[in-house]
C-alpha cells in the first residue's frame, strides 16, 4: 500500500511529502491550484517507469510538465510484503533537446539502502555477498542492468507499482474500440474499452461482477458485449432493455454512464485481479448529486487502495474525519502543508467549515 509520496521541484511544488493515512481510503481535499493534481501526476510517471523498460529518455515523452533545470525528484514509499520500501529517482534535463538523464537512484528496505545509482554507476547489495558495482551504458529505469537477473525486492517495487491506477478521466477521450495488447487504463480512462476486455478475456469471472456493478449503477442494463472488426479491433457495446432492446457503443454513452463503466471495471478488477492503489482525481466529476455517494461508497468497499481528491460535499461526507487530508497553500510561491481533517479545530460541520473557510489557516 503506498504510504508516502514525495516530489521536489516539480510542477508547483519546491519540496513536497504526502503521507498517507494507514487506511485503505483516503481523501484529498484543497482549494484550486493547491497541488492535488500534481501529486497525481507524479505517482503516474513512476506507474509508467515500471510497467515496461523506460529509460530517462522514454520518461521524458510520458512527462505532462517540463523537468526541472536544477533536476527534479520523485520518492515512493509503499509497505510491500511486511516491509517499508522506499525509492527516490532524480531526473534532469538532457544537453540534447527532448531528452532526460537520470541523477540517481536509490532504493532502501526498512530504512537500510539496497541499490544506489548515479549516472551509470551503479551499487547494488547481494545478500551474501556484500555490496557489487557496475558500470552500464543507458539502463532503464528500476534496473541494474539490461539484461541483469532479477532481484526480489525490484520485483516487489516493480510488480506494485504496475499496479498503482492513476486516472483523471477525461469522458471524450473515451473510445468504443478495444485494441489487442493494450492492458493499461490510460490516465484520461482513453483505454477503458481495451483495458475491461482484457480483464474479462483473462479473468473470466470478472464479467459477473461488473455487469451487476453495472446494473446497480444504470438502471435498465442488461448485458454487455463487443463485435469483432479487422486489426484485431472489438467494439466495446452496452445493451439496455430485455423486449426491445438498444445497443449503444462504449464511445456513445453519457459522460456519467462512462464513469459508471469505469468504476464498475475497476471494481471487478479489483475483486478478481487485485489489489490495486487507485488513484482517483475527482472521481465525482460527470455525476449527478444523488449519485455521488452510492458510486464513492462502492469504489471504497473494494479490497484495494482507495485515494481520491475532491470539492465535493457528497464525497467528502463519504469518509471518515481520520481519512481526509488538507492540503494547502496561499499560493504558487509559498511551501503546501498537509494535515489531517481530525487533527483541526474547526467546530462545526466539515461541509459548512469548508464553505466557510475556516478549515483552511
Amino acid at each position: 500500500m503506498l504510504r508516502e509520496l514525495g516530489l521536489i521541484r516539480y510542477r508547483c511544488f519546491e519540496r513536497f511529502a504526502l503521507e498517507v493515512p494507514e487506511s485503505r481510503n483516503t481523501l484529498i481535499i484543497g482549494k484550486n491550484g493547491s497541488g492535488k493534481s500534481t501529486l497525481a501526476q507524479g505517482l503516474n510517471l513512476l506507474s509508467l517507469a515500471a510497467r515496461e523498460p523506460q529509460t530517462a529518455t522514454h520518461l521524458a515523452n510520458s512527462l505532462v510538465t517540463p523537468i526541472d533545470p536544477n533536476g527534479t525528484i520523485f520518492m515512493v514509499g509503499a509497505d510491500l510484503g511486511g516491509q517499508r520500501v522506499d525509492y527516490f529517482l532524480s531526473l534532469q534535463p538532457s544537453s540534447a533537446a527532448g531528452r532526460l538523464e537520470i541523477l540517481f537512484e536509490q532504493l532502501f528496505v526498512d530504512s537500510l539502502e539496497f541499490f544506489h545509482r548515479a549516472g551509470r554507476e551503479i551499487t547494488y547489495w547481494k545478500p551474501g555477498v556484500g555490496w557489487n558495482n557496475i558500470a552500464s551504458a543507458e539502463v532503464p529505469v528500476l534496473a541494474l542492468a539490461p539484461d541483469s537477473p532479477e532481484i526480489e525486492v525490484f520485483n516487489q517495487l516493480r510488480s506494485w507499482l504496475k499496479r498503482v491506477i492513476v486516472i483523471s478521466p477525461a469522458p471524450q477521450q473515451i473510445g468504443e474500440f478495444a485494441e489487442d495488447g493494450v492492458q493499461s487504463l490510460g490516465v484520461h480512462g482513453e483505454h477503458l474499452a481495451s483495458f475491461y476486455q482484457s480483464l474479462i478475456a483473462t479473468k473470466p469471472r470478472a464479467y459477473e461482477i461488473f455487469i451487476n456493478k453495472l446494473r446497480a449503477f444504470i438502471p435498465g442494463v442488461v448485458e454487455t458485449d463487443s463485435v469483432s472488426f479487422p486489426g484485431g479491433r472489438k467494439l466495446v457495446r452496452v445493451i439496455f432493455g430485455r423486449d426491445q432492446k438498444l445497443t449503444i457503443p462504449l464511445k456513445e454513452l453519457s459522460d456519467g454512464e462512462k464513469m459508471y463503466f469505469l468504476a464498475a471495471t475497476l471494481i471487478a478488477a479489483q475483486d478478481v485481479d487485485g489489489p490495486f492503489t487507485i488513484f482517483w482525481d475527482e472521481p465525482d466529476h460527470y455525476l449527478s448529486l444523488d449519485a455521488i455517494q452510492t458510486f464513492i461508497q462502492a469504489l471504497r468497499q473494494t479490497k484495494g487502495q482507495f485515494i481520491a481528491t475532491s470539492h465535493n460535499a457528497e464525497t467528502i461526507n463519504a469518509f471518515a474525519t481520520d481519512e481526509i487530508l488538507v492540503l494547502q497553500r496561499e499560493n504558487y510561491l509559498s511551501e503546501p502543508t498537509m494535515k489531517r481533517v481530525s487533527e483541526l479545530d474547526y467546530g462545526r460541520d466539515l461541509v459548512q467549515a469548508l464553505r466557510l473557510g475556516e478549515v483552511y489557516e
